[in-house]
């Protein structure tokens, strides 16, 4: 304020003065809130989940690389599982969406007669 009582305005080089945004740039950024947001919430749920299967007496043993490798699968399983809440898409919904069948009462159970090829990007290599 200055000394006859009046407000002045914020100025217009201000840089807390946050500009008028495009429609694609808030998009955007919801999308940049809602991955920080899943990763937020996976570092807090994983390491929990992790120790209560210890806690029931399954050896996760760290030094294992395959171990390691399907604790990884399993942390990117949740994270599709998330992304999926949040209508954002994920390698891992492409194997969910065929992996499970539903039968007549909607009990979901493995597809019997599926096959799932990897193709690496850098050589093309194909690995069934």
């Amino acid at each position: 304020m200055n000394a006859n009582n009046i407000v002045l305005f914020p100025q217009r080089d201000n840089p807390r003065n946050i500009m008028p945004q495009t429609i694609e740039e808030v998009i955007e950024n919801m999308d940049d809130v809602r991955q920080v947001h899943i990763q937020e919430s996976l570092e807090n749920m994983m390491p929990m989940l992790f120790d209560r299967l210890s806690l029931a007496g399954f050896n996760l043993d760290e030094d294992d690389p395959n171990i390691t490798k399907h604790g990884a699968l399993v942390v990117e399983a949740v994270r599709s599982f998330l992304c999926r809440v949040y209508g954002m898409d994920h390698p891992l919904q492409i194997i969910a969406n065929n992996l499970f069948e539903a039968d007549d009462d909607d009990n979901l159970s493995l597809a019997e007669n599926i096959r799932i090829t990897i193709t690496d990007k850098t050589n093309d290599e194909t690995k069934d």
